[in-house]
């Protein structure tokens, strides 16, 4: 049986996101929380996807699932990390409250941005070349990548999303929130252009 379809045709794909909707850009602590909800989703489906293609062939629902991963991780969750290296991390860096193990913790999540959009970019190729008869061979590479975004998360979930929610004002979050907003609008501009 095909845990794509199955995954498909029992549960849409943004089921569990759709009966709660994510949060709107005027808190964009939870939104940032829900996008890492998204993203550990987007993992599983990729694991999900190689292990299906180890053993059956490429089909529409292994199709569609890479589409939808693809378009996933090429683009919300780059905006994701955008939002956190070029607003979420500075505004939280400017705080002379903030512990000195954050400002580590951040230095760190910076780096693992890094490793992330490199472990990204490995299986961005295979699925924009739609070359899915490449994927059951990077079923550990999946689970490696799913890995790496967990524990990465789990850290923001755990010490950053907290340490703003203490550190930041509310104007501060505001500013937080117009600008995502700002990155996801000009996105979409440059994208229908």
């Amino acid at each position: 049986m095909n845990p794509c379809k199955t995954h498909l045709q029992k549960k849409p794909l943004f089921s569990d996101f759709n009966r709660n909707p994510a949060p709107d850009f005027s808190k964009p602590l939870d939104l940032l929380g829900a996008c890492h909800d998204k993203i550990r989703f987007h993992c599983e489906l990729l694991v999900k996807l190689c292990k299906y293609l180890e053993s059956n062939a490429v089909d529409a629902d292994a199709i569609t699932s890479a589409k939808q991963v693809d378009r996933y991780f090429s683009t919300s969750a780059r905006l994701h990390h955008l939002d956190e290296e070029e607003d979420l991390f500075p505004s939280l860096n400017s705080k002379t409250a903030m512990p000195s193990s954050v400002r580590e913790l951040i230095i760190k999540l910076q780096q693992e941005h890094i490793v992330l959009e490199h472990q990204w970019q490995i299986f961005e190729n295979v699925l924009k070349n739609q070359a899915l008869v490449e994927l059951p061979d990077m079923t550990e590479q999946a689970l490696a990548m799913k890995a790496s975004y967990v524990q990465h998360i789990d850290t923001e979930n755990r010490f950053i999303l907290p340490e703003a929610e203490k550190l930041l004002s509310r104007e501060e979050i505001v500013l937080l929130g117009e600008a995502m907003q700002k990155r996801r609008q000009q996105f979409n501009d440059a994208f229908n252009q």
